[in-house]
């Protein structure tokens, strides 16, 4: 091996180690792995539902929303998270220097489209590192304006299914037997309908949206809480609604 080819590796190895020398590296690569969570790429046109979904989860720490002015398909805002890093090791002469700093705040700047943050996935496309700001307070989202079911919703339903006369069942009496027995919903947002179809001595309930749906069913075995995979509840599959609740899919491949 020649010495210019030595002297030219030996330079690309010294910038890798200096190019994160202030953790902004580290910072990046922990947030890429949070980003990988199915809550940060649900599809939504509004970044309010990305930051949502972020401060529910354990990580970095949300500090900045900045909704785009005119959401697209190719930006719908941009979110900053703090990330707490290892301090860079202390290389003066200072003996009263402390030998093992406190871990110090990287900031990083995401923008994100319908789909999640923006570029490939599991890269750190679309993430710019950006001075922290003074206040590393965690910012709260705007509550959600999308219904949600009740926090009792289940227990309701079950209550009022289980009650039922084996035949005579009527629609609108279930869903309004069901509403009276629902608390509010904890975050503020408004209360989901209750949905229900009888089909014969069968009746389904469903409750929520893709995210929080509840779904049971009346059947001949009894009262049942009715489970399908996060991606079946999805727009343009089968949904929460009481249809799949008496009908539901069969379990993706």
């Amino acid at each position: 091996m020649t010495s210019s080819l030595l002297l030219t590796l030996a330079g690309c190895a010294a910038g890798a180690g200096a190019g994160d020398a202030d953790g902004a590296v580290e910072a990046r690569t922990e947030l890429v792995d949070f980003l990988q969570k199915t809550a940060m790429s649900a599809h939504t046109t509004d970044v309010n539902d990305v930051a949502r979904a972020a401060v529910g989860l354990q990580g970095p720490r949300l500090i900045g929303i900045d909704p785009a002015e005119s959401p697209s398909d190719s930006s719908i805002g941009t979110l900053t998270f703090v990330v707490w890093v290892a301090a860079p090791p202390y290389t003066g002469t200072d003996l009263d220097a402390d030998p093992d700093p406190d871990p110090v705040p990287r900031c990083v700047e995401v923008e994100f489209d319908p789909w999640g943050k923006v570029g490939e996935f599991g890269t750190d496309d679309g993430l710019t590192s950006v001075e922290c700001p003074a206040d590393l307070t965690e910012v709260a989202p705007p509550p959600s304006g999308e219904p949600a079911a009740a926090p009792n919703a289940e227990e309701a339903i079950r209550q009022v299914l289980e009650a039922l006369p084996a035949d005579d069942a009527d629609a609108d009496a279930i869903a309004q037997q069901i509403t009276a027995l629902l608390e509010e919903p904890e975050d503020g947002r408004p209360l989901a309908e209750v949905q229900v179809e009888v089909d014969g001595t069968s009746v389904g309930v469903a409750t929520g949206g893709p995210d929080d749906c509840v779904m049971l069913v009346r059947g001949a075995a009894g009262v049942s809480y009715v489970h399908v995979s996060p991606v079946q509840l999805q727009p343009g599959e089968s949904g929460c609604n009481p249809w799949t609740a008496l009908d539901p899919p069969p379990p993706p491949h």
